[in-house]
């Protein structure tokens, strides 16, 4: 049994493997913590502002670094 998870409390990613507000689900989107990855869809690691999702783990084809003004040119950032 854990203290921090019951009906109604936050989720937080800092707390893996748990299912801190009980709803079923680990780490789902919305969690407190939760970062913002930006797509990066020309592979320069650098990405787009206009094309995000806010979740714990970094979704394939997403970089915690945002800041390409051309996603579709690996030479430009």
């Amino acid at each position: 049994m854990n203290a921090s998870a019951f009906p109604g409390a936050a989720e937080l990613c800092a707390t893996a493997s748990i299912d801190n507000n009980c709803d079923g689900y680990i780490d789902e989107a919305g969690a407190l913590d939760a970062v913002t990855w930006y797509g990066d869809l020309d592979g320069d690691l650098y990405g787009d502002e206009a094309y995000t999702r806010v979740l714990c783990d970094a979704p394939q084809g997403f970089v915690n670094v945002a800041g390409d003004c051309d996603d579709t040119s690996p030479q430009v950032n």
